[in-house]
């Protein structure tokens, strides 16, 4: 993660001030670079979604992403029931304020000022906030249906507890690993390779064997099976791309290719387990609309783990109210417009005439 947080920092002080230094950084950006800005209305924190962040230092959430995942699709099946990737059920969990491996960003500099200076307390308003301009190659833009957002956005489906009915207690939940949550979900991954791995074995072994024995398979008869749909079985039901295939598309992965399994397993389980890849979504939803959202989705988190560069800029809290002014009567960005339901607006209606008190 490279990061310009010590050197040289700049201070925001109005909102044209945000629209200068995001035209310079684009006028120094060069073509194959995809900007976007996320803001914080705390400076003191860094960009981390919120499953990994601790509460009196313990990551509550890590431990029990499985069971928060499957809770809210348990709680509100109507929400994800149309659905058909998982990285949608992430997308409307983190929408509802669930913690999921998804950090929200925008193309809009303006709206992540507004999330900078916006605070549900009092106190929060008053402290400076982060402005953050964050760097991506164009090329690692991923849509949702692409694999390594679906491997990525399926890490939230391993569970890393497991029932023993032999302990003491009858029906127990205990971790597979002694580790911590992300090392026994990579753990589990491996755990799967190792099956996959089996299964080519297997297949090859089959393979040999029919070969050595072609001509007993010549003839078509009663109990007989022909050598050509021996061969058409063992490469489609016992090929681990085959297998992983049907696995992962149950699972709410996409088709991998034929060649997946001795082209992609080393990448998928050292590579990709611990990338963090910018998703770009589609915007079936008013908010996404609004807010110009886009999302990193984080992977295992390590000490391996990728963040792009970025650049972090301070909002000075004591301009915090004026920024949030100048950004609702100039520029119609506010409560209500980013979050486009009743709900909001109601409570923005009733803040404005508080405030003419």
């Amino acid at each position: 993660m490279t990061n310009r947080d010590n050197e040289d920092l700049k201070v925001i002080n109005s909102v044209e001030d945000a629209i200068f230094f995001a035209t310079e950084k684009r006028k120094c950006n060069s073509r194959d670079v995809f900007l976007t800005f996320r803001g914080q209305n705390e400076f003191r924190w860094g960009l981390e979604p919120s499953l990994f962040r601790s509460y009196n230092g313990k990551e509550i959430f890590l431990d029990h992403e499985y069971q928060i995942y499957n809770e809210a699709l348990c709680r509100a099946p109507e929400e994800f029931s149309k659905n058909k990737y998982t990285i949608q059920n992430l997308i409307k969990m983190q929408h509802y304020g669930i913690p999921t491996r998804l950090l929200d960003v925008t193309l809009n500099p303006l709206v992540a000022l507004y999330f900078a200076c916006v605070g549900h307390e009092k106190k929060s308003c008053e402290k400076d906030g982060a402005l953050f301009f964050i760097n991506s190659p164009k090329s690692s833009v991923n849509y949702e249906d692409s694999y390594d957002v679906s491997f990525l956005s399926n890490i939230a489906k391993i569970d890393i507890y497991t029932t023993h009915s032999w302990s003491s207690e009858e029906g127990m939940k205990i971790k597979y690993y002694s580790e911590n949550a992300e090392t026994s979900k990579k753990k589990l991954l491996f755990r799967r390779l190792d099956e996959y791995k089996c299964l080519e074995e297997f297949r090859f072994i089959l393979l040999e064997g029919l070969e050595k024995d072609k001509g007993s398979y010549k003839n078509v008869g009663v109990g007989e099976i022909r050598y050509e749909d021996m061969i058409k079985y063992i490469n489609s039901e016992l090929n681990p791309a085959y297998y992983l295939n049907n696995l992962c598309q149950s699972e709410g992965f996409q088709p991998l290719s034929e060649n997946f399994f001795e082209r992609e397993s080393y990448y998928l389980f050292n590579t990709l387990s611990t990338k963090v890849i910018l998703v770009k979504p589609k915007l079936s939803d008013k908010r996404l609309v609004a807010q110009a959202a886009l999302f990193y989705l984080y992977g295992l988190k390590g000490e391996n783990s990728h963040f792009p560069d970025f650049e972090k800029f301070k909002v000075n809290g004591e301009n915090k109210e004026k920024i949030l002014n100048d950004l609702r009567d100039n520029y119609n960005i506010s409560t209500s417009t980013l979050y486009p339901d009743i709900e909001h607006y109601a409570q923005e209606l009733k803040e404005f005439y508080m405030s003419r008190m």
